[in-house]
C-alpha cells in the first residue's frame, strides 16, 4: 500500500542503467515489483547553480520509531573514517573489518565461492555498537563488481539490527585491494559505474541532511579522503527559493526558513554516460502549507549544481484538444487490451494485466484524465436501488507524450486502499478491525511528482476496556483520544489548517485534529461517499 513496506529481504539498488526509480506510490502488481518514471513540464530558463523531511504522521497513520541519526558534529555515512578504539576492538573480536584476503576461506566459503557466490560477511557498526549477527556477502545485492572492487548493500529491517541503530537504511560495505569499511546509515544511494563514483543520501535528526559523493576506483589514498558533500539540506532550501521566486521573502525574513519538510530524491546518472546526476528536491512552504518541488543536476566535472522549478502543466480541452484525442486513443487500446503504447518499466511487468473495470477520472489536478484500473464489489448491506458498488483503485496510467506510463500501482489487502465514489471522488480508506477498531477515510489527489496529497480526513476509533499493561500502551499511542477519556467511541478530523492558523504556526504542523459528533461524522462520510456509513463498513 501506500509506502508499502518491502515484502523482500533487499531491494535492488540504483544503478546507472538509466531506470528511474520513482520511490514513494509504487507497490506490486501480482508479486511484481514495479516503478514508474515521473517525468514532468519545467519552467524553462530559470536555473540555479551553486559553486564547487513527508507528510505530518498523526494517530491514524503508521507510528514510526524515534530512532535516528548522528549530532551534526558527526558523519553517520562515514564509519570507519576516525573509528574509536572501542570501535575497532569490537569489530576485530567479531571478526568484521580486517584487511583484505587477511581471512581464510572456510569449507562453506569455498562451496560458495565454487558457486559463483561471495564468500564472508561483516557486522553492522553503529556508534560504537557492533550488531550481534553477521550479514553474509552472499545475500546481499552486489551493485558494483569491477577491477577488484565490490560494493555491496543490504536494507536493514528493525529486526536485523539492534534496537539503538537505524532501520529502514542501507549499510554499504565497500572492498577495494587496499580497503574495506561499511557506510552507514544510508538512506538511499546511485552508483555512477562508468565514472566510478557512489553518490549516497544521509538523513540526519530533522530530516534530509545531506547528499555525498564517494570516488571509489581512485588509486591513491583512502576512498574515504575522497568524499564530497555534493549539497546540505540548507542548500536544497536556497534551490527552493530561487526556483520558485521567493528569494526576496526569504531576505526580508532575516534569512529565516521559509520551507519544511525538506525532500531529496537521487534519481538516475544521465542516459549519455556524462556522469551528471540527476534528482529533485521538495518542500512544504510554512506560510501556504503547499509542497513545492525542483529538479536538480549535479556534474561533477564542473562542481556545478543546477536547479529548476517543477510546474505542474495545466491541460484545457479546447487548447490542447489534439493531445486529449490521442490521450483518449492510448486508453482505448488500453482498454482493449492493447498494451503497445503503454511504457516499459522496470523490474518484471504483466503485459496483460486484467481489470475489471476501468475508469478515467483527472487525479493530479492538471485537467487531463487519467485511466484507472479497478476492481469493485457489492456492498451487501446497501439497498439495491442504490450505488451499492465500491470500485478500489489497484492501478493508475497517465498520459505523457504519446504513451500511457504507470504511475501508481497498488497490491490489495482489503484494509488499505484508494476508492472512487459514483461523483468521482477519490478516497483513501484504512480500515483495522483489531486494538483499537480503526476507520480512516482521506478525500485526495496526488501531486505534480505523483505523491498522494490528501485534502480532508475523518477518523472513528473504539477503544474497548484493556488490562493495565494495555492501558498504559495506548494511553501513550492516542493521548487526545483513549488518553484523554479511556474507552469509548471518538470521533474526529483533520484538516489543512487555515492560512490564519499557518501564521501562528508554533507547532510546524500543517494539519489540525478536531473533535466530531457522531452525527457530523456521519454527515461528512455520506457526504463524500453517498452511503450510510454502518451499512458500507464490512466491520460493522
Amino acid at each position: 500500500m501506500l509506502q508499502m513496506e518491502r515484502k523482500k529481504k533487499t531491494r535492488k539498488a540504483h544503478t546507472d542503467s538509466g531506470a528511474l526509480r520513482k520511490r514513494g506510490m509504487m507497490a506490486a502488481i501480482l508479486l511484481a515489483v514495479t516503478t514508474a518514471l515521473c517525468v514532468g513540464n519545467r519552467n524553462s530558463g530559470k536555473m540555479w547553480t551553486m559553486p564547487g523531511g513527508p507528510a505530518e504522521k498523526t494517530e491514524s497513520t503508521e507510528q514510526e520509531s524515534g530512532r535516528m541519526a548522528e549530532p551534526e558534529d558527526k558523519s553517520p555515512g562515514l564509519l570507519f573514517e576516525k573509528a574509536d578504539a572501542k570501535v575497532m576492538e569490537a569489530l576485530e573480536t567479531a571478526g568484521a573489518q580486517k584487511a583484505f584476503g587477511e581471512q581464510k576461506a572456510s569449507g562453506e566459503q569455498k562451496a560458495l565461492e565454487e558457486k559463483g557466490e561471495p564468500a564472508g560477511s561483516f557486522q553492522v557498526a553503529y556508534e560504537g555498537c557492533v550488531s550481534e549477527y553477521p550479514i553474509e556477502f552472499a545475500h546481499c545485492d552486489c551493485v558494483y563488481d569491477a577491477e577488484g572492487i565490490q560494493i555491496y548493500a543490504e536494507y536493514l529491517y528493525w529486526l536485523m539490527v539492534p534496537e539503538s541503530f537505524p532501520y529502514n537504511q542501507y549499510v554499504l560495505y565497500i572492498r577495494t585491494p587496499r580497503e574495506e569499511f561499511q557506510l552507514y546509515p544510508v538512506k538511499d544511494f546511485l552508483v555512477d559505474k562508468a565514472h566510478g563514483i557512489l553518490y549516497t543520501k544521509i538523513v540526519g535528526n530533522d530530516g534530509f541532511e545531506k547528499v555525498k559523493s564517494l570516488p571509489f576506483t581512485e588509486e591513491n589514498g583512502s576512498v574515504l579522503t575522497l568524499e564530497k558533500v555534493v549539497f546540505d539540506a540548507e542548500a536544497a532550501e536556497k534551490m527552493l527559493c530561487d526556483a520558485h521566486d521567493r528569494t526576496e521573502e526569504k531576505e526580508a525574513a532575516g534569512g529565516e526558513a521559509l520551507f519544511s519538510n525538506i525532500t531529496v530524491e537521487l534519481t538516475e546518472m544521465d542516459a549519455y554516460g556524462t556522469g551528471i546526476l540527476n534528482g529533485e528536491v521538495g518542500g512544504i512552504e510554512k506560510s501556504t502549507g503547499k509542497k513545492y518541488y525542483v529538479n536538480w543536476k549535479n556534474n561533477p566535472k564542473s562542481g556545478s549544481l543546477t536547479a529548476e522549478p517543477y510546474i505542474l502543466k495545466q491541460y484545457d480541452p479546447i487548447k490542447d484538444k489534439e493531445e486529449f484525442a490521442a490521450c483518449s486513443e492510448v486508453f482505448d487500446e488500453i482498454e482493449q487490451g492493447d498494451w503497445s503504447h503503454v511504457r516499459p518499466v522496470e523490474e518484471q511487468y504483466l503485459w496483460g494485466m486484467d481489470a475489471e473495470e476501468w475508469i478515467r477520472l483527472d487525479v493530479n489536478g492538471d485537467g487531463m484524465p487519467e485511466l484507472l484500473g479497478s476492481w469493485s464489489w457489492t456492498i451487501d448491506d446497501l439497498p439495491e436501488n442504490e450505488n451499492n458498488v465500491k470500485r478500489v483503485v489497484s492501478s493508475v496510467f497517465a498520459y505523457r507524450g504519446g504513451m500511457a506510463e504507470l504511475v501508481y500501482v497498488d497490491v490489495n489487502d482489503g484494509m488499505e486502499y484508494f476508492f472512487v465514489t459514483a461523483d468521482g471522488a477519490f478516497i483513501y480508506e484504512w480500515g483495522v478491525s483489531g486494538w483499537p477498531c480503526t476507520s480512516v477515510f482521506r478525500k485526495s489527489r496526488f501531486d505534480e511528482k505523483w505523491n498522494v496529497e490528501y485534502l480532508d480526513t475523518i477518523v472513528r476509533y473504539r477503544f474497548e476496556e484493556y488490562e493495565e499493561e494495555q492501558t498504559a500502551h495506548f494511553q501513550e499511542a492516542y493521548p487526545d483520544t483513549y488518553g484523554v477519556g479511556g474507552s469509548g467511541v471518538y470521533y474526529l478530523r483533520e484538516r489543512p489548517k487555515t492560512e490564519e492558523e499557518l501564521k501562528e504556526n508554533q507547532d510546524g504542523k500543517y494539519v489540525v485534529r478536531e473533535y466530531l459528533t457522531e452525527e457530523a461524522f456521519l454527515e461528512m462520510f455520506e457526504d463524500w461517499t453517498g452511503w450510510d456509513f454502518y451499512q458500507a463498513q464490512m466491520m460493522y
